[in-house]
C-alpha cells in the first residue's frame, strides 16, 4: 500500500493516471484494426481476442512500471482497465483480460490482484449487458460526473434512467470496495493508493 502525504499529491496521480490513460487511448486510436473492432457492437471470438489483445499489453505494462518503481504508481491502471474490458468487450473479455493484466502483480505476490480485476471486468459485463441501448456506453467518460444534476433531475421529473450513470455509480462503489478489501487483508495482498493521510 502506496500511503499519499498531503492532496497535491493525491490531486497529482489522479491527474497523472489521466494522462497515461490518455495516451494509451491515443495510441490505440492510431490503428485502423482496433478502431474496427473496437466500434463492432456485436463481435466474435476472433474480434474478442483482438481486442484483449490490443488492449491488455499497455495496461500490463503499466502493472510493471509500478512494480518497478513507487513513483510510478499512477501507471497501474489494472482495475480501471479492467472495468473498461468488460464494458467495451462483454462478459466473457472483462475477467480475462483483468486476470492477464493484473498477472506481473500477482506475480509479485499481491494475491488478490488477479480475483479484483476479474471481478471489475465482470461488473463492467454486467453493466454492458443491462444497458438496453449500447451506444449509451460511449457516453461514459472521465467528465460524466457532471452531467449528475441532469441525470437526477430527468429522474425525478421525467422517471428517466440514465444509463451512463450506471457505470459511474458502478466504478466509484468498485473503488470504495477495492480500497475497503486492502484495509481488511494484508496491504501487500492488493495495490491501492492510500488516502488516509491526505484529508487529515
Amino acid at each position: 500500500m502506496d500511503t499519499l502525504s498531503s492532496g497535491k499529491d493525491l490531486l497529482f496521480t489522479l491527474l497523472l493516471k489521466v494522462g497515461v490513460a490518455a495516451s494509451f487511448a491515443a495510441m490505440l486510436a492510431r490503428w485502423t484494426a482496433f478502431r474496427k473492432v473496437l466500434f463492432t457492437e456485436i463481435r466474435d471470438s476472433d474480434q474478442k481476442v483482438k481486442l484483449l489483445l490490443f488492449m491488455t499489453p499497455p495496461l500490463a505494462i503499466g502493472v510493471m512500471l509500478r512494480l518497478v518503481s513507487p513513483a510510478y504508481r499512477f501507471a497501474d491502471l489494472s482495475l480501471e482497465g479492467s472495468f473498461l474490458l468488460g464494458l467495451l468487450g462483454g462478459r466473457v473479455v472483462g475477467p480475462m483480460g483483468g486476470s492477464l493484466v493484473s498477472l506481473p502483480a500477482f506475480f509479485n505476490h499481491e494475491w488478490l490482484s488477479t480475483p479484483s480485476a476479474a471481478f471489475a471486468g465482470l461488473l463492467g459485463g454486467l453493466i454492458r449487458q443491462a444497458i438496453p441501448n449500447k451506444e449509451e456506453i460511449w457516453n461514459f467518460g472521465p467528465f460524466t460526473f457532471l452531467n449528475i444534476p441532469r441525470a437526477v433531475f430527468r429522474l425525478f421529473r421525467h422517471v428517466q434512467l440514465s444509463w451512463e450513470m450506471l457505470p459511474l455509480m458502478a466504478s466509484v462503489c468498485l473503488e470504495i470496495a477495492h480500497v475497503a478489501l486492502v484495509h481488511a487483508t494484508k496491504p501487500s495482498w492488493l495495490f491501492v493508493v492510500d488516502v488516509r493521510h491526505v484529508w487529515e
